[in-house]
Formats: structure tokens, sequence, C-alpha cells
């Protein structure tokens, strides 16, 4: 084949634009010009709905929950067997975002070179660990971080575990008790209604406080039987 031929072929791949293979968010005419995994859409390479870019945009990765035999998953996700099926799973300490397109650190995880926390969390620096911004709280999974008691929210699930947002300001559910997050009461708790003793079988809400009823007797925070 004639050298200058090859040569002018080269120069017009190159002057339209189009690489051979072009990487996600480049131009492309068709999906066989993508990189792996990636379509031409609207004459641009673009990963499917259920797939994210790789951080390089060269490839296209499994978002959680995606089915992934063969193919690779978003950072802090790993491919695991699951009814039946290979899907990616968060790693553990970490926790999808909603979209499922990242696995965040959740609260007391490695957060070094960049690792993303769960939201309304931050990485402490000196630690290197996730930890809940100040004002809020992880849960008992340390997966959510909280609006403390006594801190403004929109809708109950702003706020800590066992708190509900009540006119606007975080505070615990009925049963529990503060100051900033939200434990079951016990035994000897003040309580203001027979419901602030739920947790305690067999205890009432009496002058104030929680007791055993009558006929049980308390055994630590446990109302027992006499006999």
């Amino acid at each position: 084949m004639d050298a200058s031929f090859v040569i002018l072929v080269a120069f017009v791949v190159a002057s339209s634009g189009f690489e051979l293979t072009s990487d996600i968010g480049t131009s492309c005419t068709n999906s066989e010009q993508c990189v792996n995994g990636a379509s031409c859409v609207n004459d641009k390479c673009a990963c499917p709905d259920d797939h994210v870019p790789h951080g390089d945009n060269t490839s296209c990765l499994e978002k959680v929950n995606s089915q992934c035999e063969g193919r690779d998953c978003i950072a802090h996700a790993s491919c695991v067997e699951l009814d039946g099926s290979r899907v990616c799973e968060c790693n553990v300490g970490f926790v999808r975002n909603a979209a499922g397109d990242q696995c965040l650190a959740k609260v007391g995880t490695d957060c070094s070179g960049g690792v993303p926390c769960l939201g309304d969390g931050t990485c402490d620096v000196t630690a290197e660990l996730c930890e809940c911004v100040a004002g809020h709280s992880p849960n008992s999974d340390y997966s959510i971080c909280g609006v403390n008691v006594q801190g403004t929210c929109n809708i109950d699930s702003d706020c800590v575990q066992y708190a509900v947002c009540n006119e606007g300001t975080c505070a615990c559910d009925v049963g529990f008790k503060g100051p900033e997050t939200c434990v079951k009461i016990a035994l000897g708790d003040n309580c203001t209604m027979p419901n602030d003793c739920k947790h305690v079988k067999h205890a009432v809400c009496a002058e104030k406080q929680c007791a055993c009823a009558a006929t049980y007797t308390q055994q630590d925070n446990v109302c027992s039987d006499f006999a």
C-alpha cells in the first residue's frame, strides 16, 4: 500500500475530531468507537444507566446492586453472590448513596486518600477517620449522621436515631430521652405519660417516674413477678 495513502487516512481520522477508541464524554459517531461498556448517545460516549464512569473515563463501572458477572464494580464495592446472582455491594465499613453510584465511608472508617464520607460526615484529617459534623451523631450502625436533639430539622429522617422532627426541632420520640442522642427510658427515669415507660415490660409512670406496676418488683431494669 502506498505510504502516502496511509498518511492521508491517518490525517483524515485525526482531523475529523474522532479517535478510534473514545473515552466517556468524548465525541463519537457510533458505539464501536467508545471504550469498553460505553455506547454512543447523542454523539457522546456514555455509560449505561446502571453504570458510572471510571475516574479516568476509560471504562464503565457497575453501580451498587447491579449485576457484575465479569465486570468491575465502583470504588469500595465488590462483586458478591446474592440470591443466586452476582451483584455489586459496598464493602464492610461503607454504605451506598441514594443513586447507588458511590460507596461512602461510615463513621469510624478510614478516609485517607480522599475516600468520601457518608452524608453529614467529614474526614478527620488527624485521625483519618470519618466522623459526623458538629451538631450531628451517628446511628447504631454508624451509617447515618443525624441532627442532635434540639437541632433544626425539616423531616423525621433529618434527626438522630429515635428522634422525630417536632415543629422544626429534633426531639426524642415517646419512650426515649436525650439530651443529645436518644436512648430508651429505663426504670427510675422521669416520665410524663404511660407510654414513656413502654420499653420496660410491666412498667408504669407513677409519680413522674417509671416504676414496676403492682405485683411486680424491680430487678435491674426488669419488672419481675414476686413469685
